[in-house]
């Protein structure tokens, strides 16, 4: 069966590469929010694709592009 998760959203704690936007309130979650710990998650549990939800694209447009690896 194909699992397709429709709604995640990614981020990075590097604040000075991707800095908070005002409607973020306090910090960041502590844990990672990276594509790479997304794509461990969803192996481990057997999702074959994720829709991402972002408000700011900065990050994922990064990880597109190639412009980052971690």
């Amino acid at each position: 069966m194909t699992i397709i998760d429709t709604h995640v959203h990614l981020w990075h704690q590097d604040r000075e590469r991707y800095p908070s936007k005002l409607w973020v309130q306090g910090a960041l979650q502590p844990h990672d929010g990276t594509a790479e710990r997304l794509v461990d998650l969803m192996d481990r549990v057997g999702v074959t694709a994720a829709l991402n939800v972002q408000v700011d694209n900065r990050y994922q447009v990064s990880i597109i592009e190639g412009r980052i690896n971690d």
